[in-house]
């Protein structure tokens, strides 16, 4: 599972898994890094970033499976597959599956407002 380490001399603190630095984040009030497992796949966002990472089970480092958007907003997994919510721009929405590496584009809404 990720554990935080707080820094005392940086806004960013660390992300680490079995020990190592996976990601780090700008701590927030609307950021925090999330994680969704499914037995031995670990994912992980920060919701200010536009990486999704992938931990494999032993992998020495994370992968980036998708690069984009301004936001991750929600992220659920099951087995080899994640599904997320991701915010681009001020007024466009897209939910993406991915499958170990591949990305898909399920749906794009035409707009939201906040």
């Amino acid at each position: 599972m990720p554990a935080v380490v707080y820094s005392r001399t940086s806004q960013y603190d660390a992300v680490t898994v079995a020990g190592k630095v996976v990601m780090h984040y700008e701590d927030g009030s609307d950021t925090r890094p999330q994680s969704a497992t499914y037995g031995r796949s670990l994912w992980l966002y920060d919701v200010a970033t536009s990486d999704v990472l992938h931990v494999a089970f032993g992998a020495s480092k994370p992968a980036v499976v998708h690069r984009g958007g301004r936001a991750a907003m929600w992220m659920t997994a099951s087995a080899h597959t994640v599904w997320f919510e991701q915010i681009a721009g001020r007024s466009s929405v897209s939910i993406w599956r991915i499958d170990r590496t591949t990305v898909r584009l399920l749906a794009r809404p035409k707009a939201i407002s906040f």
